[in-house]
């Protein structure tokens, strides 16, 4: 071979390594990156989903009478033994004209208040505009969610902060000119229309609904207790009488059935009989519902049970429910999320006394997550009171006697969740 075909292959060879050990330093000290996440304070409450069918004490509302009905309240609203429930009219016409004229008085009535108000004490307009903000979300989220008659009452709260934003700007002094006019129109209407012709009354006192789906009396609500998974699975509506205009549901408590796998009527066993566990049904209130699990019935450990859970609040929105999807929240965990990929087992030391004064050193392998202080990396127990999908939840201030010895993650610390060769105390450049 030529020399100088030889000496340049040799010189192409050491400058070939010299460039892969060059690019292998680099990579080394510049791709063996650390990652960090803050540890940050979350409150999460484990849930169970399944389908919910509820169960009120209900009896039907009857009317044999011809003519047109106008109701007097709204689904939810509360109503008396021998109340009134609706007005009969010879005619539609009639009986718009009677709630436009309710829908006026109710404007009269609002104006004359706020005006009053307004005289007898000052509110800021930082305060009206703050009411305002909360009502338009509200108002936007419901219409969102077809929650109409939460809508409705969205509505009327926002014109009349909007009223009252007019008084504290001085847009407006008072409302009489609107008063006198209202007064006007609602004389007009009340000429022009008749009288209602009959009464319907609440045969109980309750909340009323106008609405009836057949399940009525599809389970017996003085044996809710006793429903079994066989009773649940066979739960079905009959037809509604045709002289039926809505019904009065008598007691304020009322009861969620939901069927439930073994596995999920165990965990729910441990909360029976005790307050804090929460129903949820997203497609019918954004509220969270109190609820008291009254009994879980299961022919044995391996098999589904029902689940009854009593509740006693209501509103418009959970009037007329019946079959929902549910969340059931069993328990609620606040502390300091961490991902998964963060922890790891290491060894800690606790330093202590003997019973004579002496210092004596322990360790042992425990599970936890390493912290970025400054440059150092140190290794630090937790204690898990969750775990999700691909995250935990630690608590910060544990009970004596959980941590070996006494020292955890903290809020804010800056917990690795990436880094090559991780050990207690190495420090990175």
């Amino acid at each position: 071979m030529d020399k100088l075909l030889f000496k340049r292959i040799l010189i192409g060879t050491l400058t070939a390594l010299m460039l892969i050990y060059v690019i292998y330093l680099l990579f080394s000290a510049n791709f063996n990156v650390i990652q960090t996440e803050n540890a940050t304070k979350i409150t999460i409450t484990d849930k169970i989903y399944s389908e919910g069918f509820i169960v009120r004490n209900e009896e039907y509302i009857k009317n044999d009478s011809k003519g047109y009905i106008a109701y007097e309240l709204g689904d939810g609203g509360d109503i008396e033994a021998d109340g009134i429930v609706a007005k009969i009219y010879n005619s539609s016409s009639d009986a718009v004209a009677r709630q436009e004229i309710e829908s006026i008085e109710e404007k009269i009535n609002n104006l004359t208040a706020l005006t009053t108000s307004y005289y007898s004490q000052s509110t800021g307009l930082d305060v009206v505009d703050n009411e305002l903000n909360n009502q338009i979300i509200s108002f936007l989220g419901n219409i969102n969610k077809c929650r109409f008659t939460t809508a409705e009452s969205d509505l009327n709260n926002l014109l009349s902060s909007i009223n009252k934003r007019q008084l504290i700007t001085g847009q407006v002094t008072d409302f009489s000119t609107k008063i006198t006019e209202l007064t006007s129109k609602k004389q007009s209407i009340e000429n022009s229309s008749s009288e209602s012709t009959g009464l319907i009354k609440s045969p109980k006192a309750g909340y009323f609904v106008s609405a009836c789906d057949g399940f009525e009396k599809s389970v017996d609500y003085s044996k809710i207790a006793e429903i079994s998974v066989e009773d649940y699975d066979n739960i079905k509506a009959s037809t509604v009488p045709e002289n039926v205009i809505g019904k009065v549901v008598e007691s304020p408590n009322w009861y969620v059935v939901c069927k439930v796998p073994a596995d999920d009527a165990l965990n729910l066993s441990f909360f029976e009989n005790e307050d804090g566990v929460t129903i949820e049904m997203p497609f019918s209130s954004t509220e969270s519902i109190p609820a008291t699990i009254v009994k879980i019935n299961q022919t044995d450990s391996e098999s589904d049970a029902v689940v009854i859970f009593k509740c006693n609040y209501m509103n418009s929105d959970l009037a007329d429910a019946r079959k929902e999807s549910v969340e059931i929240g069993i328990q609620e965990f606040t502390g300091l999320r961490v991902s998964k990929q963060a922890l790891h087992d290491d060894v800690v030391i606790k330093h202590s006394e003997d019973e004579n004064g002496n210092s004596k050193k322990e360790t042992k392998k425990v599970q936890g997550v390493y912290v970025l202080h400054g440059s150092e990396i140190q290794f630090k127990e937790v204690s898990v009171m969750y775990s999700g999908s691909d995250y935990v939840i630690c608590d910060p201030d544990p009970e004596d006697g959980v941590l070996f010895n006494g020292e955890t993650v903290q809020l804010y610390d800056k917990v690795v969740t990436q880094g090559d060769k991780l050990y207690d105390g190495k420090i990175v450049n």
